[in-house]
């Protein structure tokens, strides 16, 4: 698996994910399956229809 690189876009900013070669589909494939399994479960949602009544 691909190193992920953070780097800020510009000085003082918070760091990005760097993509050198927007063309390396490994490396961009491995990006968004990292992403992917950082982000939280979603939330369940609300039945609108029980609180209607």
């Amino acid at each position: 698996m691909c190193e992920i690189i953070e780097a800020p876009a510009y000085p003082g900013s918070k760091p990005f994910f760097l993509i050198e070669d927007p063309e390396d589909h490994d490396y961009l494939s491995a990006l968004v399956s990292a992403t992917y399994n950082e982000l939280p479960e979603p939330k369940p949602k609300k039945n609108l229809r029980k609180i209607r009544r």
